[in-house]
């Protein structure tokens, strides 16, 4: 399969850019954003913001945790039936 722009390879190459971008984001300064938009929290200080901040950055590697072991099962479903098809060709 060929590396082009509109490709199915190059669409899921660059998703995976940004997904990588957005978690090193919300790893980092995003996490504060995050948690005053999406969360409506605002008017922390100290140990509370940390807290939740640091529950921000769990749920966002939750999320990602999750769709690397979706991707992980895709790739190991299509490996599975190109070894199934290979075997059955070679008998």
């Amino acid at each position: 399969m060929r590396w082009w722009p509109g490709s199915p390879r190059f669409v899921l190459a660059v998703l995976g850019v940004v997904l990588v971008a957005v978690l090193g984001w919300v790893l980092g300064p995003g996490a504060a954003w995050v948690l005053e938009h999406f969360d409506g929290v605002r008017d922390l200080a100290g140990k509370d913001l940390a807290a939740a901040l640091d529950a921000v950055r769990g749920r966002a590697l939750a999320i990602a945790t999750g769709l690397i072991a979706l991707v992980a099962v895709y790739y190991t479903a299509r490996n599975a039936a190109t070894a199934r098809r290979t075997f059955e060709l070679s008998e």
